[in-house]
């Protein structure tokens, strides 16, 4: 008997919990989360790449996060794979130059972005890299 009252609760409360995410997950909510840079992209490959950079940059004031993220999009331009593909470290620390958000600057978001580019160019993805070092009981 008891069983079935925690079977109740349970899925009263997974219910609960899935009406409050089909009201709240929706894109009007998203704002001021930097995270809402990612609609902009609709390839996953080229999203995992924002994500990246706005993940790194998501301390510190609202405010300015959404600024260093809009200016470190904009300096790599319509394709962030391609660029972190394709791009040097020193093209990336010239890029850069004069970034900064708190206490990161341009070098260590070259830094950052050239070592993703690394993993992309090795695993096809990022997911794939993190994927790479995960052992099959995890």
């Amino acid at each position: 008997m008891d069983g079935l009252k925690t079977s109740v609760r349970q899925k009263a409360l997974v219910d609960t919990l899935e009406g409050i995410y089909r009201q709240y997950h929706q894109r009007a909510y998203v704002h001021p989360d930097p995270l809402e840079f990612l609609y902009a992209w609709e390839d996953v490959k080229e999203r995992e790449i924002v994500g990246l950079v706005a993940a790194c940059l998501a301390y510190g004031r609202v405010v300015q996060i959404l600024k260093s993220v809009a200016v470190i999009l904009e300096a790599i331009g319509p394709s962030p794979r391609r660029f972190i593909t394709r791009s040097t470290l020193k093209t990336m620390s010239q890029t850069f130059s004069g970034f900064r958000h708190r206490f990161a600057d341009g070098d260590q978001m070259a830094a950052l972005l050239y070592g993703a580019g690394r993993v992309v160019r090795q695993f096809g993805s990022l997911e794939n890299g993190l994927a790479a070092g995960l052992t099959p009981d995890r």
